[in-house]
């Protein structure tokens, strides 16, 4: 197993409002130091307020060009990191979807915003932004009743509403679609067959097919495998469990057919993926 990919150093936890907690973000980073994470999966979503910043986030096994004014919202499934000689100033804030109930959230959210070209937005994002890194001051008072989420729920509302003007939109004929879609991603990948999650859904797989394909352009075994996929290099990149037992929690019976399933799509075994991405530091949000 390799060693980690150098990654970004920073502050403790402030104290926590509730589910959020903020780490403000100002180092090079550098390597190595067990306080450094990589391929990193947490168990909150996450907020980066990239201040100024160069070089690239890593996220799923893609990168993302780091530049000044940018806002990244990652939800608590995909697996990030920052790559080798990047520099950020800036802040995290990790929270929970009970934080902000009233907004949609999705499952493997990754949006990348540059507010700086928002005219419109850019001082209404700035003044939360600001009012947000005020409130982190203020954490560790007794019996203060901070707005915080409240800034947050706006800022993520602001972000989702604009990410999703490059969207294409949902209508009503298109609800199957975003049902399947949970239920794929909520079954953590360890069903496989169409026919089950069109039981679940209390349609037939011909419809089910109708509607996923006409929608996405994929059809359903199509999308299915794309996120059991991804979910193997989340876990062959940050895990430390067995291959074997990563097959059978992927609904594959037998480990050598999710060799298969994973070499003809990667073109290297999971054995190979996992010795080039993964890392020997874990660590907790």
């Amino acid at each position: 197993m390799l060693n980690c990919n150098p990654v970004i150093n920073y502050s403790p936890d402030s104290n926590p409002v509730g589910n959020i907690k903020y780490k403000p973000i100002n180092a090079e980073i550098v390597y190595p130091t067990p306080q450094l994470f990589s391929p990193h999966r947490g168990k909150f979503n996450k907020l980066f307020w990239i201040k100024k910043g160069s070089g690239s986030l890593n996220i799923d096994f893609q990168k993302h060009p780091l530049h000044d004014n940018q806002l990244f919202l990652i939800s608590e499934e995909p697996v990030y990191f920052f790559e080798e000689g990047s520099k950020v100033n800036g802040g995290l804030i990790l929270f929970k979807n009970e934080i902000i109930p009233q907004i949609d959230l999705f499952l493997n959210v990754q949006i990348s915003l540059s507010y700086e070209k928002l005219k419109d937005l850019r001082s209404v994002i700035d003044r939360l932004l600001f009012l947000m890194e005020y409130e982190t001051k203020h954490l560790d008072k007794k019996n203060y009743l901070s707005p915080l989420p409240y800034y947050l729920t706006a800022l993520i509302q602001i972000i989702i509403t604009e990410h999703k003007k490059s969207c294409k939109p949902i209508g009503h004929t298109t609800g199957l679609y975003v049902k399947f879609l949970e239920k794929v991603v909520l079954k953590g990948n360890r069903i496989r067959k169409v026919e089950e999650y069109a039981k679940m859904l209390g349609i037939s797989e011909e419809s089910l097919l109708k509607d996923v394909k006409s929608f996405s352009g994929k059809s359903p075994k199509k999308i299915i495998d794309h996120y059991i996929l991804l979910e193997a290099k989340r876990r062959l990149a940050f895990d430390t469990v067995d291959i074997k037992e990563i097959s059978k929690d992927l609904g594959f019976l037998y480990s050598s057919h999710f060799n298969i399933f994973f070499k003809s799509r990667v073109g290297v075994t999971p054995k190979n993926f996992r010795t080039k991405h993964s890392c020997i530091y874990i660590v907790e949000d």
